[in-house]
């Protein structure tokens, strides 16, 4: 698996994940932080989360078609691994155990996103 990531580097204040716009990418914190936000209509953001490693940043895309729900940016000089959904695909598929921990982390920040978009609501 670790064959299919390539290793990025995001200096600190810079923007990577664009909410709302495709991008069928995983990425993986090596090291480094970044916060995880979104921004309304009206331009006010929202803050949602920081990550640090080594979790992964844009699991949420790979069930919505690669459109991001949220941005991303560094907040330290931070170092990714990324990977194309589709070299993500068969592995997914033949290691469910692996599949499942994916698909219960996406839930768990999907609802943790949600009672914070509806406080500021």
């Amino acid at each position: 698996l670790s064959m299919k990531f390539t290793e990025i580097s995001i200096p600190a204040g810079e923007q990577f994940i664009y909410q709302d716009t495709p991008d069928p990418k995983l990425y993986i914190i090596g090291s480094g932080k970044v916060e995880v936000y979104r921004t309304d209509m009206a331009g006010k953001l929202t803050h949602i989360a920081y990550v640090q490693p080594p979790e992964p940043i844009g699991e949420m895309g790979y069930f919505s078609g690669g459109l991001r729900t949220a941005s991303v940016r560094a907040v330290d000089p931070t170092e990714l691994l990324c990977a194309d959904y589709s070299n993500l695909t068969h592995y997914f598929e033949h290691v469910p155990r692996v599949a499942h921990a994916f698909i219960q982390m996406i839930e768990q920040r999907r609802q943790a996103t949600e009672a914070i978009m509806q406080k500021e609501a």
